[in-house]
This record gives C-alpha cells, structure tokens and sequence, in this order.
C-alpha cells in the first residue's frame, strides 16, 4: 500500500501513481531529503473517505545516505512532555524526528483537520 511502498519510491511522480492506484492523491513530500532525525516521508488525502494519511519512510541507509542509521543509534529512552501536559518515555531519535515532522507539517495538518479530515500516520521500521 501507500504506506509501505511509496515512501521508498525514488521520486513524486511514483508516489503519485502509486497512489492514484488506489484511490488517494499526493498532498506534498519530502522523499529525496532524509537525514538524521529526518525521515522520507508522503502526505496523502482520500477525498471520499475524508482522510489524510502520513506515511513515513523507515530506515533506508542507501536512500538517507546513513543519516537513518544515526537515528536508529540515537536510542536513549528520553522523557518527553507535551504541549498538551501528557508524559511519554521515547527512543530519542524517534522522538526528534517526530518533533521536527510535526513542525514540518504542523499548518497543513491544521488545515487538513478544520476541513474534518480524519488524520492517520503509517510508517514501517524508524517509521513505526
């Protein structure tokens, strides 16, 4: 599925193929720069179903020229506090990529949601 595959396509015009397959439209990506704390990664809509979906790359030494690799190492468990008050313990790298994701996508998220998309993330490995 979108999830799975697309994240690891080599450019947007895949990923939007593969998705037009089965009934979602690419919104925007960022699947050519990854990095440590910096996964691949696709926003997707599916107008019928009112959905949005993120879907995050997960570790790909070759295509994030090993940056995914600093992250998976990057395993401390850390205590982390969020805006909202609630108290989590997470893999530090997962965790600051997941910060920097939603700050990436914090307004189109927003937007998304006062327009009643529901909102989903997939990911697979460091994208989990």
């Amino acid at each position: 599925g979108i999830g799975m595959h697309a994240p690891y396509e080599q450019n947007a015009f895949e990923v939007q193929r593969l998705a037009w397959q089965q009934n979602w439209r690419l919104v925007t990506e960022r699947i050519s720069e990854s990095g440590k704390h910096r996964p691949a990664w696709c926003l997707y809509a599916h107008q019928e179903h009112e959905v949005a979906a993120i879907a995050i790359r997960g570790t790909d030494l070759d295509k994030s020229l090993g940056g995914d690799l600093f992250t998976d190492l990057n395993a401390e468990p850390v205590v982390h506090t969020s805006g909202s008050g609630a108290t989590v313990i997470a893999h530090e790298g997962m965790l600051r990529s997941a910060i920097k994701l939603e700050a990436e996508l914090r307004h189109t998220l927003r937007a998304l949601a006062r327009r009643g998309r529901r909102i989903i993330i997939v990911g697979h490995s460091l994208g989990a």
